[in-house]
C-alpha cells in the first residue's frame, strides 16, 4: 500500500502560514478524465 501522504516527514503545509489571503477568492476545480465535477 502506498503511504507516502501518512509520513512523519510529509506535510500538506509548509514551515509558514500566510494570513493575507482570503479563503473566498479560492476555487477548487475537480477534474476526472477530462470531465467538470
Amino acid at each position: 500500500m502506498w503511504r507516502a501522504k501518512n509520513t512523519d516527514t510529509f506535510k500538506p503545509m509548509g514551515p509558514w502560514i500566510v494570513t493575507d489571503l482570503n479563503p473566498d477568492d479560492f476555487h477548487v476545480v475537480i477534474k476526472v478524465n477530462d470531465r467538470m465535477w
